[in-house]
């Protein structure tokens, strides 16, 4: 028989081959598949990452030249692209959703204005219309304009004072908050009043303010309106404020009745005539009390009495902060709505690790408002008298915007053809007359502009061929990225030169620049990250670098040609410089990592109800807000300005419980609250605004009987003088528990002794608008006396205390007034 053994094994040899070319085959295409899906989970990732770190605000819109006008800030950390406006009219049905094509690119903290001016829509200002920006990445914005969306908002009318005589004023108070459930801002709010009722009133054509250009979600804003009303006793106006275009029945109103003239000055007969407080706000508003007396653990009072002291300022950096409401035996209820702490407060110039010469012998220009700025200085020192900045008037000036600075505070931006800031010398301050010298600052420069060198800060000698300089320039090499030097000359033709490449365009960077001697010189760029020093000792420098011109900020004063050069292209911000101290590498850190803008504080606020055994329970809470940096200027005690910390609450019913308010300081700068100070008006002092409560919360007044008189301070708030008389001031203290009630007769007013004591031929002093006086009551008894009659206030009993006063006023009329003074405790 034959063998075929050789075949077979061929053949078999040759099925191996296909099925293991299969497999192999198969494996491959597997493994491309896989390779593809994790690339594209790769993409999808990184598509993710970068949407995360996106994101932009619509800080401005209006209507110019029948066209929108949208100014967006890039907030996020990657530049973004604008590709899509979508815009619906919701005053016009008919009106079809339109979107518009766009391709604007904003770089990191950069702003860009006139979106919605090259797209082909027609905008109405008597129309309403809901707008969304979409970026590239997907982000997108939703901006109600002259409108309200679907949900209404909250809003409250109040009005002082309620009652009031025939021809006099009361003052209406608007209050407007976004707390929309969405992220979506409103633009152009417009209120709108409007009056019904038997009597007559006369009012503003406009409030003050006419409207809100943006209300973010969180944010509240008040309107306020002066009226005249005219009629018969127990006529009334019912007054209803509304938003222009908000949604039907979202609207607030109030009530206010003319009374016999007797009873004008009931109410403090308005804001624009006598208003008499121990001092009191509205029920919504808890100003905060330097008093601790009372609280359960030295926290600050918090009440509805307006300011009466002298004020303290509280050292949040150093402190933490609570403050804390007294309790009621009766029911409180907190409609639902936003909480808001308004604080008053100054940012500290500096870090604590930072040299504080700057502030006597230096300059600091933040650029946070568009005005001439003046350095920060102390008060009364050399450099912040004699010292000042001119912006250039048109076409010379740089252009400002409230965002345009390094992490969104007000900066400048510079044209990179003719804009700059001019600042003068003075041999205190900037005059570089001795060494060591350090500046500093932020700057930006445009990807856009022309590759070459762009002038930071540069000031020069004006009369000498080889001027003598002194100058932080970026060479701009590429679209991307240009060479940052800092060159000084004390010596013709020897330059001292530091340098440091690579600078990326387009986004913001701190620089440090530091002449130690006259040959040595350290130029740091973000903190310590990178650092170049430079020296030349060939032939030695003049000790004395001679200046006489003016500093320019953005561009070369180029003197010797009297023609001005080298102009910046960008922004640049908190321009610094110490004449007579060398920044060193920590400082360096640490003016990079200071946030002049927002974020210069970070704090942790919780909201806690506090019941009678102490127990806490949480209400709310939030970590790590930023707090944004206010210019102390050149008086660290003008406190010019004020931020929210903002909470969104349900209804709250409290009966026997305190509101805890605990802030506490986390990291930044110093920061210095203002509170109880009755000499703040804009801003207040810091308070407390809530939704408005049922009632009035109770006050910290307290009475111990073992110290037999007590005093009250009464306070006129209004604008007409007066005079009490001795049967017109009482103190009355009504138990809670039972149907008792103490009384007190005044004393003396004003002062002690004979000349200032309440007699039947003896009426007080005078007491003028926006003083206060002292009046000392007798104990409080049964049969108020001066002689002790009747039973004796029983202490450890609750009360509400109550203070009536009644005179004639400085034009010779009668009046009388009940002030509701709150809780008392009596020990």
């Amino acid at each position: 028989m034959t063998k075929h053994r050789g075949l077979s094994t061929l053949v078999g040899a040759v099925f191996f081959i296909i099925a293991a070319s299969s497999t192999v085959a198969y494996v491959s295409y597997s493994m491309d598949v896989i390779d593809d899906f994790s690339q594209s989970v790769i993409i999808k990732e990184s598509i993710d990452e970068s949407r995360n770190s996106e994101s932009f605000e619509i800080v401005d819109a209006s209507i110019t030249n029948n066209k929108f006008d949208l100014t967006v800030h890039n907030t996020g950390q990657l530049p973004l692209k604008l590709t899509k406006l979508w815009v619906e009219n919701t005053t016009d049905s008919t009106w079809t959703p339109s979107k518009f094509i766009l391709d604007q690119t904003i770089p990191p903290s950069g702003s860009v204005s006139g979106i919605g001016q090259s797209v082909s829509l027609y905008a109405l200002d008597t129309q309403a219309y809901e707008l969304s920006l979409i970026t590239e990445r997907g982000t997108s914005q939703t901006l109600s304009f002259n409108s309200v969306p679907t949900q209404p908002i909250t809003i409250n009318l109040h009005a002082a004072p309620e009652n009031i005589a025939n021809g006099f004023s009361t003052t209406l108070f608007m209050t407007v908050t976004n707390n929309l459930p969405t992220e979506t801002t409103l633009s152009n709010v417009v209120p709108q009043l409007s009056s019904s009722g038997n009597a007559s009133p006369v009012c503003d054509s406009l409030s003050t303010p006419s409207s809100q250009s943006t209300l973010k979600r969180g944010e509240s804003v008040i309107f306020k309106w002066s009226c005249a009303i005219t009629g018969s006793t127990l006529q009334s106006a019912t007054f209803t404020a509304s938003i222009v275009n908000g949604i039907p029945g979202n609207d607030a109103s109030t009530t206010v009745t003319i009374q016999d003239v007797l009873l004008a000055l009931e109410s403090g007969t308005s804001l624009e005539s006598l208003g008499f407080t121990v001092p009191s706000t509205n029920p919504d508003i808890l100003v905060i009390h330097q008093e601790t007396a009372n609280t359960p653990n030295n926290e600050y009072q918090l009440s509805s009495g307006a300011s009466d002291n002298t004020g303290l300022t509280v050292d949040l950096d150093q402190n933490d902060f609570h403050f804390i409401t007294n309790n009621k035996t009766t029911s409180i209820s907190i409609p639902a709505g936003t909480w808001n702490s308004t604080l008053t407060y100054l940012s500290s110039p500096l870090d604590s690790l930072i040299n504080t010469s700057v502030l006597t012998n230096g300059m600091i220009f933040h650029f946070g408002t568009n005005t001439d700025p003046f350095p920060n200085a102390s008060t009364g020192t050399v450099c912040d008298n004699e010292i000042s900045a001119d912006i250039q008037s048109n076409p010379n000036s740089p252009t400002w915007s409230s965002n345009g600075g390094v992490y969104s505070s007000g900066g400048y931006s510079f044209d990179g053809t003719n804009d700059y800031i001019s600042i003068g010398i003075n041999s205190n301050c900037n005059y570089l007359s001795n060494n060591p010298n350090s500046s500093a600052g932020w700057f930006n420069v445009d990807g856009t502009a022309s590759n070459d060198r762009h002038v930071i800060l540069r000031v020069e000698e004006n009369d000498n061929a080889n001027a003598e300089f002194y100058e932080i320039v970026y060479d701009k090499t590429s679209e991307s990225s240009g060479t940052l030097y800092f060159q000084f000359s004390s010596r013709a033709n020897k330059v001292i030169t530091c340098d440091i490449t690579g600078v990326s365009t387009d986004t913001w960077h701190h620089f440090v620049a530091v002449r130690e001697d006259s040959q040595n010189c350290t130029l740091y760029l973000n903190g310590d990250s990178t650092i170049d020093t430079g020296q030349n000792t060939s032939t030695p420098n003049n000790t004395i670098l001679t200046i006489n011109g003016n500093w320019l900020i953005g561009a070369n004063p180029h003197t010797q040609a009297n023609q001005i050069s080298e102009y910046f292209d960008g922004k640049i911000d908190s321009i610094m410089h110490w004449d007579n101290h060398a920044i060193t590498s920590s400082e360096a850190l640490a003016l990079y990592n200071t946030k002049y803008g927002n974020g210069a504080h970070v704090v942790d606020y919780t909201i806690e109800i506090v019941d009678t055994s102490g127990q806490k329970t949480l209400l709310y809470s939030q970590s790590n807000i930023d707090m944004s940096f206010i210019d102390p200027l050149q008086d660290i005690s003008n406190f010019y300005a004020s931020g929210n910390l903002t909470s969104p609450l349900a209804q709250l019913d409290l009966v026997n419980e305190r509101l805890l308010f605990t802030i506490n300081f986390v990291g930044g700068l110093g920061i210095d609250v203002r509170i109880d100070d009755p000499n703040l008006s804009s801003p207040p002092t810091s308070f407390v605004q809530l939704p408005m409560p049922s009632t009035t919360f109770p006050g910290y007044f307290s009475y111990d009987i073992s110290s037999g008189n007590y005093i009250v301070k009464i306070a006129n708030t209004g604008t007409v003088g007066a005079f009490f008389t001795l049967s017109g001031i009482r103190g009355i203290f009504d138990s809670t528990i039972d149907d008792m009630a103490y009384g007190s007769i005044p004393q003396y007013v004003n002062g002690t002794g004979l000349e200032f004591a309440l007699t039947d031929t003896n009426d007080s002093v005078y007491l003028p608008p926006g003083k206060n006086m002292n009046v000392e009551f007798y104990p409080p008894t049964t049969h108020p006396s001066a002689d002790g009659y009747g039973a004796p206030i029983t202490p450890g009993d609750d009360y509400n205390f109550y203070i009536f006063l009644s005179g004639y006023d400085g034009m010779g009329r009668t009046f009388f007034k009940t002030i509701d003074v709150g809780g008392a405790t009596v020990n």
